[in-house]
């Protein structure tokens, strides 16, 4: 079965306690300093479904999933309207940490970035590292297992997890890049 086959169905079904949450972006507008990149886009996102925006390179396809993330209000000079709503709450309450939102809407980029100085195996982790959450070493074992089983990478890394992540293949690399973000079990995954 080919690796975007498995991760569509793994996707597709709840991850071990996660909650299944939709993902509403309301009226969504965009702007790099005067230059508008969104003009009131509303999108609806169903959990446990696999949602695809296809368009010209430059229309803001990725403007828009930095928005989903909180990701847009970090570069300098951008702005942004409207409401992105997950499980019927705005990210963008006041109040609310950036940190919680990302921790439940993860993201992986169109480039992989796996981190240079880890392992295959401490690529997967890290994430549970930077959010502080504490695994024993027989936890830690079964969450990489089961990330990099889920992003169709098992199979191919099992007996090399204390390689580095970067010397594995490009299309490797985003499948470590997917198998980090469903460690810390998003409830949506951009």
């Amino acid at each position: 079965m080919p690796a975007i086959d498995v991760l569509e169905d793994s996707l597709a079904q709840s991850a071990p306690n996660a909650s299944a949450a939709g993902i509403d972006a309301v009226n969504l507008s965009a702007w790099f300093g005067s230059n508008k990149v969104l003009e009131r886009v509303s999108l609806s996102m169903p959990p446990r479904t696999v949602t695809a925006l296809i368009g010209p390179s430059g229309c803001g396809k990725s403007t828009f999933l930095r928005i989903l993330n909180r990701m847009h209000e970090s570069v300098p000079g951008a702005q942004m309207a409207g409401q992105v709503l997950l499980n019927g709450q705005d990210i963008y309450e006041p109040g609310l940490r950036i940190t919680h939102t990302r921790k439940r809407i993860g993201m992986v980029f169109q480039k992989p970035n796996p981190f240079p100085a880890m392992s295959i195996g401490d690529n997967v982790t890290a994430g549970l590292k930077l959010s502080g959450t504490k695994v024993s070493k027989a936890e830690r074992a079964v969450i990489v297992e089961r990330c990099l089983t889920r992003a169709g990478l098992w199979n191919e890394v099992k007996d090399r997890l204390d390689h580095p992540g970067q010397a594995l293949s490009g299309g490797q690399q985003q499948r470590l890049c997917i198998a980090r973000s469903l460690a810390v079990n998003p409830d949506v995954l951009l």
